[in-house]
């Protein structure tokens, strides 16, 4: 199983606390009204979390193959 990482566990609560306060306070018709803005938003932020998870990968690659330089024949 692929290790999740702890922001996106933290934005799923965080989303559904939010989400369940809507519908608990009587605001879930403002959720279908703005369904666009909810999707972009949520694409946007999985879009930045993908850009820093591969930029923290390339910096971990770039910080082995500098410490373990390739060995020529």
């Amino acid at each position: 199983m692929k290790n999740v990482p702890l922001f996106d566990i933290l934005f799923i609560i965080v989303s559904a606390v939010v989400f369940s306060l809507m519908d608990y306070f009587g605001y879930a018709n403002l959720l279908s009204k703005y369904a666009v803005v909810v999707a972009m938003i949520a694409y946007f932020s999985g879009k930045y979390i993908g850009q820093v998870e591969l930029r923290k990968k390339l910096n971990r690659d770039r910080f082995h193959v500098a410490q373990n330089p390739p060995h020529e024949s």
